[in-house]
């Protein structure tokens, strides 16, 4: 019976080894003749009477007749005589006289003709000059035109980037023009100007681009400048040349307050305990120092209160078991935000809070019962790692994901967090001027050695932080940094250059130009040409001296300085310009001298926070006119120009902490050394680096003038945030718009421009990130950079993070994307010294899987204040991770195994790289790069083996049974015969 029970027991063992073996795997003389009469007068005949007397008294009286005929005769013969002398002399006389006429008159003639001639010739000498004049004047005229005419760049809000304006300007003249040019009037830099290219040199009909660019770094106001272009050769004074304003506003209407977020948005806390509270208001200026009042509702101990700053402190003897902090904007009292507390007795608090603050997210904590735990999760924020969990000085985690066990007291942790480097700009305030090398990424507490080298021509001067010169050595070190900096070094000319310039040129002739070095001055003098009277030196438009002999101490920039000459017995004009009130400029500005027939345009330009009132001509209104042109000059004029402050203005500077005036329009007085009418001149620095056009001062009559309101001016208020945001107007998309992208489910471009913008955060730190690959961190990036970055640039670890996040977030997340509000989503793959016991067990316990490296994923979302941790996604996410050299071996064959909730997964290696390990998983715990220790089909062989070995000592095992039984029948029988 026992050898059958043994046989029997043996054949079950077998059985049992066998079956258990067996089951897995974008323009004359003239002359007279005169002749003069020739008359004669007729002679009278005398009478002689006869006497009748006697013969004697007959002879007497014969004889007395022959005497007196005698003496008749001998008179009529004298008187013959003499008539014939007289006759043959006036004769000689007329022939003499004839003849002396006949030379006049041949000398007259000669004469006429010598002047006919003369005079022939000197109107053919002033025909020709008055053609060679007529020549040099064509050749010495230019024309250039633009277009547009005005850039005018409209309103935009504070920060707003406004796409760059074209300008094209074109030679509408008959000659070739050098095209010179030069902004001016733009004190606060608000405007720049770049040629298109590098074509200057212009033949007729030609043109060229420029692009005219605004700054988005500018306080709310009015902005202008101008741009004056010129010939080189003809006009390097700009003096005819071509004016084009710049013009620009800036609006902010003020902070519009939108929300007030409180953090923690809601926790729970043991009574008798305390919690800090933190307010964050959101506005449409995006400043983050807006006030709050913090009050405490819901509570019935007075003992329960708030502090000014935020801290919670719950009475001991409280037994309200929910009450309510509120953070109510000071600004707008309507808006306000809340956090609800749970109160619970009998416990303890653990509070856990971030070191530095802005080193990344905390979640967990609150209110404990004795005895209970609590997990802590924290993840570090862009460029911080996470250093690990510090309690009472001391670290008692790195885990990213710490449970407190057994809590019997309260306790505060810090989640202490390390900054990973630091950004050092160095760069020089002009490229052309000289080098920088150094700077950079440099880890953080760590050093970095900056090196300036000027070119030929410069010189450095220093390097300078934050408008302060920090060194003057040209190599300085900067050591134990950690915090970001930024220097420029600062490089100046060794030498500038003084061009002097005649205008018109053959005015006269000047002296005193060239190139000087640093710091030197030099004496220019003007002489005028004969016919020519000097009027003074000109810089940009703007008289600098009046005087012919001009000693200029320092030249401190490259600039031409004009002798301004006029043409004596020339009709020339004055004309005067100033401005009436605070606020802007007018150019050209002061007393110039102007040709009969000339024209002139004059520039006004409102300063920043103000706007162009009113501007007068000869006492007469004309309107807020940016330009105003006389044209054809033929008489003296006076131009004045006004100003008002814009509420805009004012509110913008009151908000900078600068002073504003208290009046919208503050006219300036009018004395003796400030008239326009006053031979005063502007300071050359100041004239040579385009400022001036405030310095004289003309009078208005402001009396009925009204003063206009912004919206008058055209300064319109930004848009309502929740009209536009950010996120919207980088689409180019109304809110509406953006509504229905988000009801059809078209989410993405919105969460791109969300990413874009800032207001989007997914940050992965992946401390197994993969070297290979390309990522960037796009912290360091311009938006404009940002965007042109791959996707194989950004978060490559995580390649399909944007898609998970999709669908992560809902509708409302979305739209509140749009608007402008601020969701970060935050991912951590850090390693870890074990995780819990009961995860750890498991993990050793996986068939044919032996974990080497522990690590842990944590994702977080953060938004509203508040941070919640992600155990699961909606779907499953793609993660690659690199096997550390300290485990890994070729040839081997790697897993990850993931224990979620006490169930163990084994998640397979999907990529074909030996080195890396690409998974995927939707789900957050602990988890463990495996390697292979036996696969599925060597498992089955050993199993094979082992049950057919098992098999085998079964049979053997069997047989010996039956021989023993055998034997023992035998033995059984002798006995039974014996």
């Amino acid at each position: 019976m026992r050898k059958t029970i043994s046989l029997i027991m043996a054949i079950v063992l077998s059985l049992t080894v066998f079956v258990t073996d067996i089951a897995g795997i974008a323009r004359i003389v003239r002359a007279e003749d005169y002749s003069e009469e020739e008359y004669t007068e007729p002679a009278g005949d005398e009478d002689q009477s006869a006497s009748d007397d006697e013969a004697k008294r007959l002879e007497e009286e014969e004889e007395q007749r022959r005497l007196a005929e005698e003496e008749q005769r001998r008179a009529e013969e004298e008187r013959a005589r003499q008539e014939a002398y007289e006759r043959a002399a006036q004769e000689a006389q007329d022939a003499a006289d004839q003849a002396a006429a006949d030379a006049a008159a041949q000398e007259a003639a000669r004469a006429a003709a010598e002047a006919q001639a003369l005079a022939e010739q000197q109107a053919a000498e002033a025909a020709k000059a008055a053609e060679e004049k007529k020549k040099a004047e064509e050749a010495a005229k230019y024309d250039l035109t633009a277009d547009p005419g005005y850039v005018d760049f409209g309103d935009a809000p504070v920060g707003i980037q406004r796409d760059y304006i074209p300008l094209t300007i074109i030679n509408v003249g008959n000659n070739a023009v050098d095209l010179i040019y030069t902004k001016s009037h733009d004190a606060d830099g608000a405007f720049s100007l770049s040629l298109h290219g590098d074509k200057t040199h212009l033949e007729p009909g030609e043109s060229t681009r420029f692009n005219v660019s605004m700054s988005a770094n500018l306080d709310p106001g009015n902005y202008g400048a101008v741009v004056d272009f010129a010939d080189a050769t003809r006009d390097p004074s700009f003096l005819s040349g071509l004016t084009v304003p710049l013009r620009g506003i800036v609006t902010d209407p003020g902070p519009v307050i939108r929300d007030v977020v409180v953090t923690p948005s809601k926790i729970t806390l043991a009574t008798g305990g305390t919690a800090q509270f933190k307010a964050q208001v959101i506005s449409n200026d995006g400043v983050d120092d807006h006030d709050v009042r913090w009050t405490v509702t819901g509570n019935r101990s007075t003992g329960t209160t708030i502090s000014d700053n935020g801290l919670l402190t719950v009475a001991s003897d409280e037994s309200a078991t929910m009450i309510s902090v509120l953070a109510t904007s000071i600004e707008d009292t309507s808006v306000s935000g809340t956090s609800q507390v749970s109160l619970q007795r009998g416990s303890y608090n653990v509070t856990a809070h971030a070191e530095p603050s802005n080193g990344g997210s905390v979640t967990g904590g609150g209110a404990v019962s004795e005895g209970g735990s609590v997990t802590l999760s924290a993840v570090p924020a862009k460029n911080f790692y996470f250093a690990g969990w510090v309690y009472d000085g001391k670290t008692v985690s790195t885990a990213t994901n710490y449970t407190v066990s057994n809590v019997t007291k309260d306790m505060s942790l810090t989640a202490k967090f390390g900054q990973q480097y630091v950004t050092v700009t160095a760069t020089a305030n002009n490229s052309d001027a000289g080098n920088v090398v150094g700077g950079g990424t440099i880890t953080y507490g760590g050093s970095t050695t900056l090196s300036a080298k000027a070119y030929d021509g410069y010189v450095f001067t220093g390097w300078k932080e934050n408008d302060t010169i920090v060194s003057r050595d040209a190599s300085i070190k900067l050591e134990n940094l950690t915090v970001n900096r930024k220097l420029t070094a600062i490089f100046e000319k060794t030498r500038h250059t003084l061009t002097l310039a005649a205008y018109p040129t053959e005015g006269g002739s000047v002296t005193g130009g060239g190139t000087f070095k640093l710091d030197e001055g030099t004496t220019i003098r003007a002489t005028a040409a004969s016919g020519y009277t000097f009027q003074g030196w000109q810089v940009n438009g703007q008289y600098v001296s009046r005087t012919a002999e001009y000693r200029i101490d320092r030249i401190k920039h490259d600039f031409t300085c004009t002798a301004i000459f006029t043409k004596d017995n020339t009709v020339m004009y004055e004309l005067s310009s100033g401005i009436a009130t605070t606020g802007g400029t007018i150019t050209p500005s002061g007393k110039i001298s102007v040709l009969n027939g000339q024209s002139i345009t004059y520039t006004i330009t409102p300063k920043a926070g103000f706007a162009i009132l009113a501007v007068a001509v000869d006492g007469a209104q004309v309107g807020p006119v940016s330009t105003y042109t006389f044209n054809n000059i033929q008489g003296n004029h006076i131009i004045a120009a006004a100003f008002v402050q814009t509420d805009a203005g004012k509110a913008a500077a009151e908000a900078t902490g600068k002073k504003a005036q208290t009046e919208k329009v503050k006219p300036i007085e009018k004395t003796p050394e400030n008239t326009a009418s006053a031979e005063k001149v502007v300071d050359i620095d100041d004239a040579a680096s385009g400022k001036g056009g405030d310095d004289y001062v003309e009078e208005m009559d402001l009396e009925n003038i009204p003063v206009p309101t912004d919206e008058e001016l055209g300064i319109t208020v930004e848009p309502d945030r929740d009209e536009s945001s950010e996120v919207t107007r980088l689409m180019g998309v109304s809110m509406s718009d953006a509504t229905e992208m988000v009801t059809t489910g078209n989410t993405m471009p919105i969460l791109d421009a969300a990413f874009y913008t800032g207001g989007l955060g997914a940050y992965v730190y992946n401390k197994f990130e993969p070297a290979k690959m390309n990522s960037i961190d796009y912290n360091k990036l311009s938006r404009d950079e940002l965007m042109l970055a791959s996707d194989d640039e950004i978060n490559p670890s995580l390649p399909d993070l944007d898609v998970v996040v999709q669908k992560m977030l809902t509708t409302d997340d979305v739209m509140k994307l749009a608007k402008g509000d601020k969701i970060d989503i935050s991912v951590s793959i850090t390693g870890e010294d074990q995780p819990d016991v009961a995860s750890e067990k498991i993990m050793k316990n996986a068939v044919g899987q032996k974990p080497l490296k522990y690590f842990d994923i944590t994702m977080l979302k953060s938004m509203g204040g508040n941070t919640e941790k992600i155990t699961e996604l909606p779907t499953t996410m793609e993660v690659v991770i690199e096997i550390p050299d300290d485990i890994y071996q070729k040839g081997k064959t790697y897993s990850v195994l993931r224990v979620h909730n006490g169930e163990l997964t084994v998640l397979p290696d999907l990529d074909d790289d030996p080195k890396t390990i690409t998974f995927r998983t939707d789900r957050f715990s602990s988890y463990a790069i495996a390697r292979e220790v036996a696969t599925a089909s060597s498992l089955v062989t050993w199993l094979a083996v082992g049950a057919l070995l098992a098999f085998g000592v079964a049979v053997t095992c069997l047989a010996i049974l039956i021989i023993h039984q055998r034997k023992m029948r035998k033995m059984k029988r002798k006995a039974a015969r014996a």
